[in-house]
């Protein structure tokens, strides 16, 4: 990796395809954009390619990195509901590789005791793999760490070095996501759940602290580490939204919303207070939902509600170890209608 005092860090969200394929993702890219708004906020120079939205493959990436003689690039495969194989960024990492041989490569927000990613690092594929959380290893990343950070296996000098901690965020000191390095407006907002544009969204917290067995956020983001931002500190980012970006809706990300009710009510007290109003939609459980905190979520902008149904047969729901009744699943439908908020209702076929 570069000595020099500014890094040129890349953000790379990796190509669909080895030949290129095109796609256009339904989910903006939010923890990428929040990675470079870290990394440029500790002062580096910062590129981000969207390989699959704009169609490049493996051999493009490789050539826009070498041309933008990037230090240090970080792919991220396991984006917010875009997780996509190895296969691609190792190919591309290879390519770049063989360009340069001064550039310092891995991947990012890897599930942790990802075998394959460790792997990569032990044989010499890749130069280091973050383990959950990248925020404070890109900072670190940034100020030329000597050695590893929390959560982070790498290759240095010829020598693995590992740092087995859990990475540990503070949800104080996030920026606003870097969306000026995206074609924010390219990404296709979730089918059916908004009304307005220019969207983006935001996270007032991060995992969900449910069991429920055919949820893949139990891989990326395990039950204990449900964490979540202080409410004046989401509502901040979503006024810098609108300044910034003239956005006219906000798409909470948070797999649960409102699991601290406390929270989520003073998110609805702070977005009632703003001088241009905002509509927004969220995912939540149905046991979440009580008829105060509904109405709260009504008066502050909120339209349309995703909830997770999974099955109509009470023997399939139950072994989902959802933990949720069909009597409460009505009974949350029903405040929603009388508040005139949408519903979504989520099934699972094939259960």
């Amino acid at each position: 990796m570069a000595s020099n005092s500014q890094l040129r860090m890349a953000f790379v969200l990796p190509s669909a395809s080895t030949d290129g394929k095109s796609i256009v993702p339904s989910h903006h890219p939010i923890m990428t954009a929040t990675f470079a708004a870290v990394a440029r906020r500790t002062g580096a120079e910062v590129m981000v390619i969207d390989a699959a939205l704009q169609g490049l493959s493996p051999a493009e990436v490789a050539k826009k990195l070498g041309q933008w003689k990037a230090d240090w690039v970080g792919f991220v495969p396991c984006e917010y509901r875009r997780e996509l194989s190895l296969e691609t960024t190792l190919e591309t990492a290879r390519l770049l590789k063989l360009s340069s041989e001064f550039v310092f490569v891995g991947v990012l927000n890897v599930p942790r005791g990802d075998l394959p990613a460790r792997r990569c690092v032990e044989e010499n594929t890749l130069d280091f793999v973050v383990f959950g959380d990248a925020e404070p290893a890109i900072e670190l990343f940034a100020k030329h760490a000597d050695s590893p950070p929390r959560g982070v296996l790498w290759r240095k000098n010829g020598i693995l070095e590992e740092d087995f901690a859990a990475p540990v965020v503070d949800w104080t000191d996030l920026p606003v996501p870097a969306w000026d390095l995206f074609e924010h407006t390219a990404y296709r907002p979730s089918a059916h759940r908004y009304r307005k544009l220019p969207l983006l969204p935001v996270f007032a917290s991060r995992s969900c602290p449910y069991g429920c067995d055919f949820c893949p956020q139990s891989l990326f983001n395990p039950s204990q580490k449900h964490s979540a931002r202080p409410p004046a500190h989401v509502v901040a980012e979503i006024v810098a939204l609108i300044a910034k970006y003239k956005v006219r809706e906000i798409e909470f990300y948070d797999p649960t919303f409102a699991v601290r009710r406390e929270d989520a009510m003073q998110i609805c007290t702070l977005l009632q207070k703003l001088e241009e109003p905002i509509i927004w939609s969220c995912y939540t459980r149905c046991d979440l939902l009580d008829e105060e905190l509904v109405q709260q979520m009504a008066k502050a902008g909120c339209h349309t509600i995703l909830m997770g149904v999974e099955s109509g047969d009470t023997t399939v729901l139950n072994r989902t170890q959802k933990e949720l009744s069909h009597d409460v699943i009505r009974q949350a439908f029903a405040l929603c209608q009388k508040y005139n908020i949408d519903t979504i209702a989520s099934f699972i076929i094939g259960l």
